[in-house]
C-alpha cells in the first residue's frame, strides 16, 4: 500500500513523522518510519544497524506470550498478530479479543493507550498464578 510508502518519505522531509498533525498516531522518528515500513512490504523483521538475523532469533524464542487484539484497528489486524505469531514456532500465545464495550473507548489501534486498563487486566489476567 502507498501508505508504507508515503509515511518514512514524510518523516524524512519533517525530521519526524507529524503524525499529529495528520492524525495518525504521534511524532515518531524517522528511522522507527523506515523500519515498520521495510518490515510491512518485505514481511521480514530487520532494522537498520542490527547485523543479528532477528528472523533465526524469532525461531528460538520459547515463552509464553498474551496478545490483545481489536476488532477495528486495521493497522494491527488479527491477521497481521497471527503472521507474527508463525515467526515464533516456539511459542506458546493466548490471543484476546477485546471489543469496544470492554475497552470503553472505540477497539482500535490508538484509542485504547488513552483508556489501558481493560488490556491490562487482561494481559494480567492471564499470567499463571
Amino acid at each position: 500500500p502507498l501508505v508504507y510508502r508515503f509515511l518514512p518519505w514524510l518523516a524524512d522531509r519533517c525530521g519526524a513523522l507529524p503524525g499529529r498533525r495528520i492524525r495518525f498516531g504521534g511524532q515518531e522518528a524517522r528511522g522507527v518510519m523506515r523500519d515498520w515500513a521495510r518490515t510491512a512490504l518485505s514481511g521480514r523483521y530487520a532494522g537498520a544497524g542490527i547485523d543479528a538475523d532477528i528472523e533465526a532469533g524469532m525461531r528460538r524464542v520459547e515463552v509464553d506470550a498474551r496478545a490483545v487484539v481489536f476488532p477495528d484497528d486495521w493497522l494491527a489486524p488479527a491477521s497481521s498478530l497471527r503472521f507474527l505469531l508463525a515467526k515464533l514456532p516456539r511459542v506458546e500465545a493466548s490471543v484476546h479479543v477485546l471489543h469496544a464495550a470492554a475497552l470503553g473507548t472505540t477497539a482500535d489501534h490508538f484509542s485504547w493507550l488513552r483508556h489501558p486498563d481493560a488490556v491490562a487486566r487482561t494481559l494480567l489476567a492471564s499470567l499463571p498464578a
